[in-house]
């Protein structure tokens, strides 16, 4: 137990002391529960295709990593050796320094490659604190969405997944209505090439316009939020 704890806080102390010059990645395992619009959705088989299309798409295992420069997030699969490919649904990759950033959105099946500005997440600090495996926690609430992140300052690397880097240290777990994620571990690693999404890149607006339209197809109403499905 004692080597066990004294590994862990030399582990700490390594990611502290080279946060700022060298490169991290953090790996989450992400379980999905189905919001109650796609459960709302009229037509049985396309119902019964999304809910399935969603678990297919965002269980499992996701990586996060970042040298300070660069971040990517995409699923554990794409990441080989010294390559990180960003591809699939729910994968991002921000340019931190130029503030730009590239996400793929799905609707239904068919993903789209969408660019646009980044624009940092607005979060709340509590006081609440909380024990996660060997992490002493803090919580933050998204002013603008709701969403639930527990961190720790042990760790003080802006990392975490889904593209969020803003909170002063390295995410444990990350709650939202739709899904949760949490931290399996987190290593120093070796610079990694980020390899972008192939194909066609369009503008956030473009992919908002193609998304309202096929929401209508399917006689869903997104007036209280967005819906999952939709968008992974």
């Amino acid at each position: 137990m004692k080597k066990a704890f004294f590994s862990l806080i030399c582990i700490m102390v390594s990611l502290i002391a080279s946060a700022q010059s060298k490169s991290i990645v953090a790996t989450y395992t992400k379980n999905v529960s189905i919001p109650s619009e796609i459960e709302a959705i009229p037509d049985p088989a396309i119902r019964e295709t999304a809910i399935r299309k969603l678990k297919e798409a965002n269980s499992g295992k996701y990586c996060a990593y970042t040298n300070g420069k660069e971040y990517a997030f995409t699923q554990s699969k794409n990441i080989t050796n010294e390559n990180i490919n960003i591809q699939d649904a729910g994968a991002c990759y921000i340019d931190i320094t130029r503030k730009e950033e590239i996400r793929i959105n799905n609707i239904i099946d068919k993903p789209f490659t969408v660019q646009s500005d980044y624009e940092a997440s607005n979060w709340k600090i509590t006081r609440d604190k909380q024990t996660i495996g060997d992490y002493q926690c803090r919580k933050a609430v998204n002013e603008d969405t709701g969403f639930e992140a527990w961190f720790t300052t042990d760790i003080p690397v802006g990392i975490g997944p889904n593209g969020i880097i803003n909170l002063p240290g390295a995410i444990i777990k990350l709650k939202t209505p739709s899904y949760e994620y949490v931290l399996d571990e987190i290593n120093e690693v070796g610079d990694m090439t980020l390899n972008m999404p192939k194909g066609k890149v369009i503008a956030k607006q473009e992919f908002n316009d193609i998304k309202e339209k096929r929401l209508k197809q399917l006689g869903v109403n997104e007036a209280k939020g967005t819906v999952q499905i939709i968008t992974l």
